[in-house]
C-alpha cells in the first residue's frame, strides 16, 4: 500500500474568552488625597509649627496605638493629630441594580478614551483589566474586529467619616471646622472623582474623650453622605478561530499483503 497526504479542515470550536474592565472607585483613598492636599494648601505646619503637617490616613490612630502596646513599644504620639478617612457604610439599592445595563461598542476611538483611564496595578480610582487584555483588545481592533461590551453600572450610597484626634482641643476643633470646609470647597473636584454629595455634611465638633493610652485625647468627627457610581464590562472574543490543519503522512510498513 502506498501512502498519501490526506488535508482536511477542522472545525475547532472558537474559544470565547471574556474580558472584564471594572470601574472601582475607593472613597477612602481619593478623598485622602484630597484632604491632605487641602490641609497643606492652608499650610498648617506654619500656621500650628508645634503640630507640623496633619496626618491624614486610612488607618485610625487607635490602630497604631494598640499594635505598639502589643509590641511593646512606647505609644507615638508624633502620630496625632491625626484625621483618618473611613467609609463606613455602602449601600446598594437592590430594586436599581442591573437597571443600567447597556451594550457598548469598542470602537477604536472609544477605546483609546478608555485606555487612558485604565490603570494594571493602581486600583484606587481608575478602570481595571490586565495588560494582557489591553493587548487582546488592540489586536482584535487592528484587525476590524467589532467589539460590543455589556456593561453593568451600579449605583450605591456611602457614608465617609473623618475622624479627628487630637492631644489639644483647640486643634481638634479647627480641624472639625478645616474638615467641613474641605467638603464644601472640594465638591466639584470629589464628583469629578466619581463621588457625588448626597445632602447635608453633618458632624460632632466636641464630646469625644478618650483616656486609654495615657493622655486625654479629644476627638471630632465629620460625616460626608456620597453616592458612588461604578461599572463593570464583560467582553468576549474569540481567540481560537476555525482553521485549516494539515494532518501528518501516516506511514505504512509492508507489502500488499500486510
Amino acid at each position: 500500500m502506498i501512502a498519501t497526504n490526506i488535508t482536511a479542515t477542522v472545525a475547532g470550536n472558537p474559544a470565547y474568552i471574556p474580558i472584564v474592565i471594572a470601574e472601582f472607585h475607593n472613597p477612602e483613598t481619593t478623598i485622602k488625597k484630597r484632604l491632605d492636599s487641602f490641609l497643606r494648601k492652608i499650610d498648617f505646619a506654619t500656621v500650628f509649627p508645634n503640630f507640623g503637617n496633619i496626618r491624614v490616613t486610612n488607618i485610625h490612630p487607635f490602630a497604631m496605638f494598640l499594635f505598639q502596646e502589643i509590641s511593646g513599644i512606647d505609644y507615638d504620639f508624633s502620630l496625632l493629630p491625626s484625621i483618618c478617612v473611613a467609609d463606613s457604610s455602602d449601600y446598594e439599592n437592590i430594586q436599581f441594580l442591573g437597571h443600567e445595563d447597556e451594550d457598548v461598542e469598542i470602537t477604536p476611538s472609544v477605546w483609546a478614551l478608555l485606555k487612558q483611564s485604565i490603570a494594571t496595578t493602581d486600583i484606587a480610582n481608575a478602570l481595571i483589566t490586565s495588560s494582557t487584555n489591553v493587548d487582546r483588545i488592540d489586536a482584535a481592533l487592528l484587525v476590524g474586529t467589532t467589539i460590543i461590551g455589556k456593561k453593568k453600572t451600579i449605583i450605591s450610597d456611602h457614608q465617609i467619616d473623618l475622624n479627628i484626634w487630637s492631644d489639644n482641643k483647640e486643634i481638634t476643633g479647627t480641624l472639625y471646622d478645616a474638615c467641613k470646609l474641605f467638603a464644601l470647597n472640594e465638591n466639584t473636584n470629589l464628583r469629578e472623582d466619581g463621588i457625588e454629595s448626597l445632602g447635608s455634611i453633618t458632624g460632632k465638633r466636641s464630646g469625644d474623650i478618650n483616656l486609654d493610652f495615657g493622655h486625654i485625647l479629644y476627638g471630632a468627627n465629620v460625616t460626608l453622605p456620597c453616592k458612588l457610581t461604578m461599572s463593570v464590562m464583560e467582553i468576549s472574543l474569540v481567540d481560537r478561530p476555525i482553521i485549516d490543519e494539515i494532518i501528518p503522512e501516516p506511514t505504512y510498513h509492508g507489502g500488499d499483503n500486510d
